[in-house]
């Protein structure tokens, strides 16, 4: 009887410390989803403000995935949203400033801005194409360029841009 009570006052918890810690957890998840949200409405309209809050929050959330308050599927779900708001924040960059584009350049930068980052070669790629462009004078593609080498800038964390 005495090891039936002893297993059932260690199940019982068991169970308590298990509820509070899934508890902690979505508490924590639906803090960080409402921050986020709130502050991209907040900061969307202006770029570079944006870009860093985003980059914040991802570095927040991977800190307390770290620390053991949100558990992979909640920290990959915070991360898809950071990487769809980046992207939408750009986006909208090129709608605003950036009407004189080709539709063809359009759509690589949109397929570039799939992930919400742009890698080195696709910064290459992008660039050498941008240098053959015949429709665009050198101020417009001047424009592209220093956009697209300073959202590189930021994903990757370079101060300073590697030549091409």
């Amino acid at each position: 009887v005495s090891f039936f009570l002893l297993g059932l006052i260690i199940t019982l918890v068991g169970a308590i410390f298990g509820f509070l810690r899934l508890r902690r957890h979505r508490t924590t998840f639906k803090r960080e989803m409402r921050a986020l949200d709130e502050g991209y409405q907040r900061t969307k309209s202006r770029s570079n403000e944006c870009g860093a809050f985003l980059n914040e929050r991802r570095a927040r959330a991977h800190a307390l995935l770290v620390d053991g308050n949100l558990d992979e599927p909640q920290f990959t779900i915070i991360e898809k949203r950071i990487e769809l708001f980046g992207r939408e924040s750009r986006l909208g960059i090129l709608e605003g400033r950036f009407d004189f584009l080709p539709f063809g350049m359009v759509r690589a930068l949109e397929t570039m801005l799939a992930d919400g980052r742009i890698e080195s070669w696709e910064r290459h790629h992008f660039l050498d194409v941008l240098d053959r462009e015949t429709l665009l004078s050198a101020d417009q593609k001047s424009k592209v360029r220093l956009l697209i080498d300073g959202w590189y800038a930021d994903d990757s964390g370079q101060s300073q841009l590697p030549q091409r």
